[in-house]
C-alpha cells in the first residue's frame, strides 16, 4: 500500500524572532531528534532534562548569527527553524563581526558532571563527537576564513517532507554564493542527505560502534538485530560558494590532510582506550 504525500502548508521565512517563539524553537528540537539512534541511546541513562532555552538566546545575542523561523501562513504556527553563523567577515547587511567559532570547552561542558559522569559511556560518546567537530571546525576554518555554517537546523516532525528545511537553507546558501564564500556543517546520521540535497558533500565522517558506548538498560536494547545499536555516522558537509581560501578547503575535498596529524585515540584514567573510525 502506497503512503500518501503529506499536503504541502504554505509558509514564510522571518527572522524576527520574538521572546514567545524560544520555547516552541527549542521543543522543535528536541522533538526532531527523538528518532535519532544515538539520541535514544542517552535517553536510556540520562534523567529527563527540562526544555532550555539558553542556547536560542546565546544564538539571538551573538551577531555573528542570523537565526530563521518558518512560520505557517494558515496557522501562524513555527514550522521550523535555522541558525546560520558567519566567521570572518562582515555579510550583507553590515553588523557587528564576531569571528570565534560555535564551540569553545567551556560550551561542551556538562553542567553539573561529576567524575563519574565523565567516564560514563555517554560522556564518552559525546567526548568524542565533540572532539570529532572540533577538529574539523579547526581545518575548515583556520585564521582568516571566511564562511556560513549551520549551528542548528530543526524541523517540527509532523512539518517535515514539505520543503520547510530545504527553504530555510537555501535562505543563507544564496548569501553564501552572492558573497562568493563557502558553507559547512556537522550532520546527524539522518539529516546529511537533506544536505546531499541542497549541493552539500561530505568531506570527513566519524563512525562509531554505539555498542560501546551502552551501559545499563541500553545494553541488549537497540534497534538492529539482537538488541545491537549498530553503527552511527556523523558527517561533515561542505559547500563551495568559490571563496577566496578554496586551496586550504580542497585538501580536504582531495584527502590530502594526514589522519596522523589530526587524529588521537581518547584515553581516559580508567584505562579505556578505544579508536573511532575518522576518515576524509
Amino acid at each position: 500500500m502506497s503512503l500518501k504525500p503529506k499536503t504541502k502548508i504554505p509558509f514564510t521565512l522571518s527572522q524576527d524572532i520574538r521572546p514567545e517563539d524560544q520555547l516552541p524553537i527549542a521543543t522543535i528540537g528536541i522533538e526532531a531528534f527523538l528518532p535519532d539512534i544515538q539520541t535514544q541511546l542517552k535517553l536510556f541513562n540520562l534523567p529527563p532534562q527540562p526544555i532550555t532555552t539558553t542556547h536560542i538566546g546565546n544564538w539571538l545575542s551573538n551577531p555573528a548569527c542570523h537565526v530563521v523561523k518558518a512560520v505557517s501562513t494558515e496557522t501562524n504556527e513555527i514550522m521550523g527553524c535555522i541558525c546560520w553563523a558567519t566567521r570572518g567577515y562582515v555579510p550583507r547587511p553590515p553588523q557587528a563581526e564576531r569571528t570565534q567559532g560555535r564551540f569553545t570547552e567551556k560550551d561542551g561542558d556538562v553542567e553539573g558532571e561529576g567524575e563519574g559522569k565523565r567516564n560514563s559511556g555517554i560522556q564518552r560518546l559525546e567526548d568524542y563527537s565533540d572532539g570529532h567537530f572540533v577538529r574539523f571546525m579547526t581545518d575548515i576554518m583556520p585564521e582568516g576564513t571566511k564562511c556560513w555554517f549551520i549551528g542548528g537546523l530543526n524541523v517540527a516532525p509532523r512539518f517535515q517532507g514539505m520543503g520547510v528545511g530545504r527553504a530555510l537553507m537555501e535562505w543563507g546558501l544564496r548569501r553564501v554564493e552572492e558573497d562568493g564564500v563557502f558553507a559547512w556543517v556537522n550532520s546527524s546520521e539522518s539529516a546529511w542527505k537533506a544536505y546531499q540535497a541542497c549541493g552539500f558533500e561530505v568531506v570527513r565522517e566519524l563512525r562509531l560502534e554505539l555498542d560501546e558506548f551502552a551501559e545499563g538498560e541500553a545494553v541488549g536494547r537497540g534497534p538492529e538485530r539482537e538488541g545491537r545499536w549498530g553503527s552511527y555516522v556523523f558527517s561533515d558537509v561542505y559547500k563551495d560558494g568559490y571563496s577566496s581560501s578554496k586551496e586550504v578547503h580542497q585538501k580536504i575535498l582531495k584527502k590530502e590532510l594526514k589522519n596522523e596529524a589530526l587524529y588521537k585515540s581518547f584515553r581516559y584514567s580508567n584505562g579505556y582506550n578505544y579508536s573511532p573510525t575518522e576518515s576524509i
